[in-house]
């Protein structure tokens, strides 16, 4: 058993089934292998010992048919029976054929003359062809086996009870009792006897036929069917594993005396052989590129690149609220933080429609245009696909478990309390395909202008280290001591999903606070770079504090690659709204001119926030609970984080607020260095000492130095705008 979970984590690696594993651990205990020790086989299996190995071992296989019959959804084959059967057909009769030609020189050669030839003709054959259950139910009916199979499949899958057995009984078959079974087949097995040219000759032939049967019957029965070439050569190859099903035909074969050793043994090369070719083929046929659907832009909410900025007043009709959301749901611990999250958007789009119903504000546009709008969420709620009979089971269900997932029902009863229009998917794929499953669904429809990802301290592990103290006014001070890891595959998910995803994003990290302790709100802290990420963020923050009680604390940082601020300003009084994005074609193609309307950019959206003209009253009681400040010349990143540490430390000692840092993924904060504490060099080794190339990879320099040096009364929201082309309007 020990053997076998190592084998399996090893298999893992190169994307193999864990039957090989398990298949492979009991030929190394055979004598093909650790059984050539002398006295290793009666040490570790003496002769009193097998039957009751053996009866074990036949306990597992009864118990992994009654798993088998319960992962049978009757329904589902029902839907497609005619493709299935054609491709079923197409799958048996042309191995069968192949199994029977070949096992007439297989006898000749290798059969035992007590044996009828019928009786070898026949299992050869069903041995090459086995693919349906029903075949393997006709071999096994003289072991009484089959009653197993049929109670799996008799139970009823309503109420979920099919699902509920099998996580009880999967991991005691799987984790003990097959491997035992594995075992006692490997003692048949013996690789020592394939050991002349002929033996080789014929198992050679043994694979080929056997693959060429399976891939050439399923292939051909799915061209016939209407399936593509793909398609169909994916299918064939997928009815050539032979995998655990034709191991356990063999060990019929071995019991029953139909087969010799030296041909259960070749037999046994030919199933691992086969198994073990699946997952590359279907890859190579099928490579990931392939499998990814098409993802469309959704289309942009502000398609008027034609239309001409005009100086107007930053009112609720014209700021862009976030209203259309998709929220990952991944684990019970995160919910706190969506709520919280969700009332705080909330708050905005509500005020917009009240405003907009009451026509209340007449000298501005926020009730003579635009569109009353409320919270839509779409809630995703990702499960991943394992190994686990269960796991497999539940992928059939999606619909019963939309209903019925305890993470959905909170999620929907909050929202339906709060007034918050949602609905609902649930999504079981490998852990590798989260990234793809989040773009593919923040593409489709209308729910693309924000996606949510929660990420709480699930996936964080401290490894040493304390935090040191953040009111110390020390320049350069030492807050880089707490080493911390996080999760690889995760970290791989939140990658991909960066990089994937065609929707502004909000990673929400939040480290499992209890947000009573703090009962006057939140005090977003956020150092504001320039560029189209930081612009965004300034936008949604300011959506955040449109709810009474949360405030900020924005502060401008010059980066190292700014232009004079005096080529940057407007020749009007009123601020002229720009497009990150809105720019000819000769001003794309030459660098400078396109680092200048970036700067513009910046410029005029960071005036049109801090003037306090020319912004109806609705924006400045927003805009009123937000500090602005301003550096006058570059700093080092070492202090920018000395900074944001005063500003948490004032946020929780003299209000008694939460602290919230605000970061772009990608900003400018990179071009930030500075001699004060060693250059560039003495920045990266400060930064970088204590944090793991991983998350820096994943979260950015900033945000990871910001991560690694906060504690659990912190939060941090990294934000990325669309990667899209597109305008990056102030509206």
């Amino acid at each position: 058993m020990v053997l076998t979970q190592l084998l399996s984590q090893l298999m893992k690696k190169v994307q193999q089934p864990r039957v090989i594993a398990e298949v492979f651990a009991g030929i190394l205990l055979s004598p093909s292998a650790l059984g050539r020790i002398p006295n290793f086989t009666n040490y570790f299996f003496p002769e009193i010992s097998k039957p009751y190995l053996f009866l074990i071992a036949d306990i597992g296989l009864v118990l992994f048919l009654f798993l088998v019959g319960l992962e049978i959804e009757a329904g589902a084959v029902c839907k497609t029976v005619s493709l299935s059967a054609s491709i079923a057909l197409g799958g048996i009769i042309l191995p069968f054929g192949l199994g029977s030609a070949l096992a007439v020189p297989l006898y000749n050669h290798f059969g035992d003359p007590s044996v009828e030839f019928t009786h070898f003709f026949l299992f050869i054959g069903i041995a090459f062809s086995i693919t349906a259950f029903p075949v393997l139910c006709r071999i096994l009916t003289e072991w009484e086996w089959i009653g197993a199979f049929l109670v799996g499949l008799i139970i009823p899958r309503e109420g979920g009870l099919a699902i509920a057995l099998a996580e009880k009984f999967e991991d005691i078959v799987s984790i003990l009792l097959l491997p035992l079974y594995f075992t006692t087949s490997g003692l048949s097995t013996d690789f020592g006897l394939l050991n002349d040219k002929l033996t080789w000759t014929f198992t050679l032939g043994i694979i080929i036929l056997a693959w060429a049967g399976k891939f050439g019957g399923g292939l051909l029965a799915a061209r016939i069917a209407g399936l593509q070439l793909r398609e169909a050569a994916i299918i064939g190859t997928l009815l050539s594993c032979k995998g655990l099903i034709e191991l356990i035909v063999l060990n019929v074969g071995l019991s029953a005396g139909i087969l010799n050793k030296r041909v259960f043994s070749m037999f046994v090369l030919e199933a691992l052989t086969l198994t073990f070719l699946t997952t590359p083929v279907v890859v190579a046929l099928y490579p990931p590129e392939c499998r990814k659907k098409c993802l469309l832009d959704a289309p942009s909410a502000n398609n008027d690149n034609d239309v001409e900025r005009i100086s107007v007043p930053l009112c609720l009709s014209n700021v862009q609220w976030k209203s259309h959301v998709v929220v990952i749901l991944d684990g019970m611990d995160e919910l706190s933080s969506i709520m919280n999250f969700m009332e705080l958007l909330k708050y905005g789009a509500t005020l917009r429609k009240s405003v907009y119903q009451e026509n209340s504000f007449k000298q501005c546009s926020c009730s003579k245009s635009g569109r009353a709008i409320s919270l839509s969420v779409k809630a995703l709620r990702l499960i991943e696909l394992s190994e686990r009979s269960s796991g497999v089971m539940k992928s059939s269900a999606i619909d019963r478990l939309v209903a019925t997932d305890p993470l959905l029902k909170t999620f929907k009863t909050y929202c339906d309390i709060s007034g918050i229009s949602v609905s609902a998917s649930l999504s079981i794929v490998p852990l590798e395909g989260f990234a793809s499953k989040v773009a593919e669904d923040t593409t489709n429809g209308h729910f693309s202008e924000l996606l949510l990802i929660p990420w709480s301290g699930a996936h964080l592990h401290n490894v040493g280290g304390e935090m040191s103290p953040v009111n110390k006014h020390i320049k350069g001070m030492d807050i880089f001591t707490r080493h911390v890891t996080l999760s690889g595959s995760h970290l791989h998910y939140l990658r991909d999903a960066f990089s994937e995803c065609k929707t502004d994003l909000v990673l929400l990290m939040d480290r499992g606070v209890v947000f009573n302790e703090y009962q006057n709100g939140q005090h977003f802290i956020f150092p504001f770079f320039g560029g189209k990420h930081d612009r965004l963020a300034l936008r949604l923050m300011l959506q955040l504090c449109a709810k009474d009680g949360t405030t900020a604390t924005v502060f401008r940082i010059p980066t190292s690659r700014a232009i004079p601020r005096e080529q940057t300003s407007t020749s009007t009084k009123t601020v002229t709204m720009i497009d990150d994005e809105e720019r000819s074609s000769s001003e794309q193609i030459t660098p400078p001119v396109s680092l200048e309307i970036e700067q513009k950019a910046d410029e005029d959206l960071w005036r049109q926030f801090t003037s306090k003209t020319n912004v109806c009253l609705y924006m400045q009681e927003a805009l009123g609970r937000i500090e602005f400040l301003e550096k006058e010349k570059t700093i080092a990143l070492t202090e920018v984080l000395h900074l944001i540490h005063l500003e948490i430390e004032k946020a929780i000692v003299d209000h008694s607020k939460r602290p919230f840092i605000v970061l772009s993924r990608e900003g400018d904060y990179g071009k930030n260095t500075n001699t004060s504490d060693g250059g560039s060099e003495g920045y990266e080794h400060s930064i970088t000492a204590s944090i793991t190339p991983g998350i820096i990879s994943t979260l950015g320099i900033l945000p990871s130095a910001v991560f690694t040096s906060t504690d659990d009364r912190t939060g941090l929201m990294i934000i990325q705008s669309k990667p899209e082309f597109g305008p990056d309007t102030l509206s």
